[in-house]
């Protein structure tokens, strides 16, 4: 016998939105499809995850990265890779904002198809580059 269960889902900037799924008992229902044993589960702990949420909410100070990629219009296709950056950045009391460049647009061919995005392209990632270099002169002087 299947049960069903109805979850709002919200839209966040960040993970916040787990704990609001905790607070609809979501984590117990989804338990208790999935354990046919009914085996008891201690209530998870949330403290040190609520609090990187709001840290993460609170960021202003940008940290840039370029992501070139041949997926990038695909949103899942790096998902671990941001999930590690935005980790790292929250880290470093960062906002994490992501660039997204298609590898094709780096490319010869795009240079005579659209030389506007293969400019474009070029430009963000030495813009880029340069931010970082001025960024390590600044720390090691």
């Amino acid at each position: 016998m299947y049960q069903w269960f109805v979850f709002v889902i919200f839209s966040f900037s960040t993970n916040l939105g787990i704990l609001f799924h905790q607070d609809q008992k979501a984590h117990r229902a989804i338990l208790k499809v999935l354990d046919p044993f009914s085996v008891e589960w201690k209530e998870p702990e949330l403290g040190e995850w609520t609090l990187m949420t709001k840290l993460a909410d609170r960021l202003n100070i940008p940290v840039k990265v370029a992501m070139v990629g041949k997926y990038t219009g695909l949103s899942d296709s790096y998902l671990s890779v941001l999930k590690a950056l935005l980790h790292a950045s929250v880290a470093l009391n960062r906002k994490l904002v992501i660039d997204w460049v298609p590898v094709s647009d780096l490319e010869d061919a795009t240079k005579e198809e659209n030389p506007k995005n293969h400019q474009a392209s070029w430009n963000l990632l030495e813009d880029l580059f340069n931010q970082a270099r001025n960024s390590r002169n600044l720390d090691n002087s």
